[in-house]
């Protein structure tokens, strides 16, 4: 007997840590390996992971065994139970948490207590036993007991207990799983080719059948049988036949579900420009020396990136190394995966969460199986399980979508650089715009920096124009177009281009106000006014989905003089069809993409019908490379500019530089339109000549005067209750903890805030109040780590969470 080291797969974080099982010998428990364990006073059966073996245990009283093990090779190796511990560090959750980051939703399992009737005799039994046992009877074979005794009006198991004991019914435990292997059932032929002819003519004297099955197979080697059936045009009993005569075995074996993406175009590899391949020689180096190294690949709009890419996954999967290649949204996946997949064929496998839960189990199974050598997907994407990585590349590093917004909060930027010091690998973080923390170390000489200054085939930067919006009003305009944007939109529909318009709002208005008394229609559950969205008269929540019927009158005063203010992109669509009744218009927004596919179907038609304006959120602010647009327009520049963010500028500077650099990418030079009331912004001017270096310039010297990344970690800590008084009790006591853990682990901070109101002070019922530091000393880990211990501890109705560097602080 040895004794494993097991980690319970549980929510509650005073269960998450090691806890001693006795594995037998006979189990051939691995680390690494699922196993199903008795967990607590009960004994229930929980799902636990061996993360590894030791000799002795602290533990005082008898161990307890592991019952069976669930996989016959270990889903976990060594590597991915470490990135699990630096995940769980870093992002202050659970290591049941962060190993399931690791693993597909399909492995998920749970355990469910059912009973099943043995025997339906009542004789000597009580009216409620009788009860269950007619139940039971009618429910079929067995049932959940949960819903047996909502069924028979039980409060307690004491009942079931009893009939148990007298032998009618059996209480028994069940996993209930995901998706799992796909399994279909194959014929294949067993007998030496020399025999066909005689297993034929045999065949056809007997059942003729039976004969064209085994002809159809004879050519196959190995068919599923159900094609067989269709093929052949028999049925069941002739394969059966086959069998039985011993010219034929049935087989069950996995199948993969593929992603629709798979059906990708023949993409032949392009003579490098002389930056780009500067940029391959660099890298291709680097992979030949197998040194972990973190590139920063900074290369104007248009410049070939993805060209770079492939010739270094190329180089790297030539020297039998694995690749991954991340992109930020969902939308970009399908256009990186048709260029990657054209390139590299079946070796490809997709993960983003737009595939079903059955396609990404089979897309993780051929990477663990290693039948694939690149993958390419969206954030998720870097927890593939690979273990022999040489090349990882971030596609658009800048973008917000790499950071998880719900817990684990991790940084799919900072999981890439964790698994690259891992593997000794080549990292590359691309963007036209980088984050103002990559760049930062790019110049202190941390990460290495190559430039791609210009567009490839001599394309010219589109000309920016930034429209005052002041001027308009001025002379009478209160359109959301300016005079100037919509003489561009015509000229575009006249040459029978294509426009792409950005608006950083979905919906038709941002609120809707009674003019009489002042009322604002507000979700009741959220403190956020709701969204009216005109395609169904309704009024939204963008946080918890709350929705109403429009209103007509106000419900305070009953006034009929209802308004609606702001600007959303289904308002600038109504708005273009008014002005130009023939134009055709497509929207992508959240609203638009929420169905399967739904991103790639908006961009295949846009392209493929030659729709003459996509409107869009941020969604198409990026990766969109259309040779017939020619135009972009951004509607409302400062809403970004005006956010409550240390970032709002370096965010507005980005988005800015990314979707004018969405015009212009075929043969015909581009314009932007950028419409704003603060024309003069910094943000704006630099986007304007898409002058990078000159706001990184100004940027970081602000943000070192301020105490601002990259300088300093900012931690927020929000305190979420359904009772306000009490949730605003709990964040002074959180407080209180926490100063004495920063004192503890000797933690300064460069600023502490104490507990406020967050700015969006209530979400989903729930009232939040916010702390805030700064700091630049690495054990604040340790400290918020004990502070959330003691929470916990406290066994408060009340939750407390920690970001590191959160992408927003509202």
């Amino acid at each position: 007997m040895k004794i494993a080291e097991v980690i319970i797969n549980s929510q509650i974080k005073s269960v998450s840590r090691i806890y001693h099982y006795l594995a037998d010998e006979s189990q051939d428990v691995k680390s690494g390996n699922r196993v199903l364990v008795p967990f607590g006073g009960g004994n229930k059966t929980c799902e636990g992971y061996v993360i590894g073996f030791t000799d002795k245990t602290d533990y005082e009283g008898e161990l307890k065994s592991i019952k069976s093990v669930m996989d016959k090779e270990p889903i976990l190796s060594d590597d991915r139970i470490a990135l699990a511990e630096y995940i769980s560090k870093t992002c202050l959750v659970s290591m049941a948490q962060a190993i399931r980051l690791l693993l597909p939703p399909a492995l998920k399992v749970k355990t469910e207590v059912r009973a099943e009737l043995l025997n339906d005799n009542t004789e000597g039994l009580t009216e409620v036993q009788k009860n269950v046992v007619s139940i039971l009877l009618n429910a079929g074979k067995d049932i959940e007991i949960k819903k047996l005794m909502q069924a028979a009006g039980l409060k307690s198991k004491s009942a079931l207990n009893t009939l148990e004991k007298k032998g009618r019914i059996r209480l028994f435990e069940k996993m209930i799983g995901g998706s799992g292997d796909k399994m279909r059932q194959f014929a294949t032929v067993i007998i030496e080719e020399s025999h066909f002819d005689y297993a034929l003519s045999e065949l056809y004297s007997s059942s003729p059948k039976a004969a064209k099955a085994f002809e159809v197979l004879s050519e196959q080697g190995s068919m599923m049988i159900s094609d067989l059936l269709i093929s052949a045009d028999c049925g069941r009993s002739s394969v059966q036949l086959l069998c039985k005569r011993g010219y034929i075995i049935i087989e069950e074996k996995q199948i993969y579900r593929r992603p629709t993406e798979i059906g990708a175009a023949r993409d032949l590899p392009k003579k490098p420009t002389a930056e780009q391949q500067n940029a391959i020689d660099y890298i291709n180096e680097k992979l030949s020396l197998g040194k972990q190294e973190t590139v920063v690949l900074h290369g104007v709009t248009g410049s070939g990136k993805t060209e770079v890419f492939l010739h270094a996954a190329a180089e790297c999967i030539r020297q039998g190394k694995n690749a991954i290649i991340l992109v930020p949204e969902i939308s970009l996946t399908p256009q990186m995966a048709e260029r990657v997949i054209g390139r590299f064929g079946s070796t490809v496998a997709l993960l983003h969460s737009g595939l079903s839960m059955g396609e990404r189990y089979d897309e993780w199974c051929r990477i663990k199986n290693g039948e694939v050598k690149l993958v390419v997907g969206a954030r998720s994407a870097i927890f593939a399980p690979f273990d022999n990585i040489g090349l990882i590349i971030v596609d658009e590093e800048h973008d917000d979508s790499y950071k998880s917004e719900s817990s684990p909060c991790y940084s799919a930027v900072n999981v890439a650089l964790f698994r690259g010091r891992q593997y000794n690998s080549t990292v590359i973080l691309a963007s036209a715009t980088p984050s103002v923390s990559t760049y930062y170390k790019a110049e202190q000489g941390i990460y290495k920096k190559l430039d791609l200054t210009g567009r490839i085939n001599n394309q010219k930067m589109p000309d920016v124009t930034i429209v005052d919006m002041r001027s308009e009003l001025a002379t009478g305009n209160k359109s959301m177009l300016s005079r100037r944007l919509a003489d561009e939109i015509a000229e575009n529909l006249k040459n029978k281009e294509q426009t792409i318009l950005f608006l950083n709002r979905r919906g038709f208005s941002t609120f809707v106000t009674c003019r009489s008394c002042g009322y604002v229609a507000k979700c009741p559950h959220c403190d956020i006014s709701l969204t009216y969205h005109s395609d169904n008269n309704r009024l939204v929540c963008h946080y918890c989905g709350y929705e109403i019927n429009n209103l007509y009158t106000c419900p305070e005063c009953e006034s009929p003089h209802i308004r609606y203010f702001g600007t959303g992109t289904q308002k600038v669509e109504d708005e273009l069809k008014k002005i130009f009744p023939d134009i055709s218009v497509i929207r992508m927004d959240a609203d638009t993409t929420s169905g399967r596919h739904a991103h790639q179907n908006i961009l295949g038609r846009f392209e493929k019908e030659k729709i003459d304006v996509l409107i869009g959120t941020q969604m198409v602010t990026k990766g969109i490379d259309f040779p017939l647009v020619t135009l972009v327009g951004v509607i409302n520049a400062d809403m970004m500019l005006n956010m409550d963010d240390y970032r709002a500028a370096e965010r507005s500077f980005n988005m800015l530089t990314q979707v004018t650099g969405r015009a212009g990418r075929g043969d015909i030079k581009g314009r932007a339109i950028i419409q704003s009331y603060n024309p003069m912004a910094p943000a704006l001017q630099l986007a304007k000549t898409q002058d990078y270096k000159r706001f990184y310039s100004g940027e970081i010297n602000l943000r070192k005067m301020l105490n601002n990344p990259p300088f300093v970690r900012i931690i927020n800590i929000v305190i979420s209750g359904e009772d306000e008084i009490e949730t605003e009790k709990h964040a002074y006591y959180i407080s209180g903890v926490l100063k004495e853990c920063l004192k503890r682990y000797n933690v300064k901070c460069a600023d502490y805030f104490e507990p406020a109101k967050s700015p969006l002070s209530k979400i989903k019922n729930k009232y939040r109040y916010r702390i805030l530091i700064k700091t630049a000393e690495n054990k604040i880990l340790d400290a918020l780590s004990d502070m959330l211990d003691k929470h916990e501890k406290k066994k408060s109705k009340i939750s407390v969470n920690a970001v590191i560097n959160p992408t927003s602080i509202l």
